[in-house]
């Protein structure tokens, strides 16, 4: 079963997204330590068939045309998520959609 996030983020989770739909993935990042993080950055691009459709960051930035999202400070033991909406494009039905 494919499941997404319904639209808004708000954890319901359905089947199968139709296209014109908006999905939003979660990206978690962890710093298990045992020191804090400096210049942190992880690159998270969306796959073909979906469209940015906007970004919030937990902390720092994040480059939609880059998929670079720049955290710079984690402490020790903290965590932060970026949640990445995304638009299913058309003439993707039928086909899996994953951001890895």
């Amino acid at each position: 079963m494919i499941l997404y996030d319904a639209p808004g983020g708000s954890g319901t989770f359905v089947n199968l997204p139709n296209e014109g739909d908006t999905i939003v993935f979660t990206v978690k990042l962890l710093n298990n330590g045992p020191q804090d993080g400096t210049g942190i950055q992880v690159t998270d691009l969306l796959p073909p068939g979906l469209t940015w459709a906007g970004d919030t960051p937990g902390t720092g930035t994040y480059e939609s045309a880059t998929g670079l999202w720049d955290i710079g400070f984690l402490a020790a033991g903290d965590s932060t998520d970026l949640l990445l909406s995304a638009t299913v494009d058309p003439g993707t039905a039928g086909t899996t959609l994953a951001d890895t």
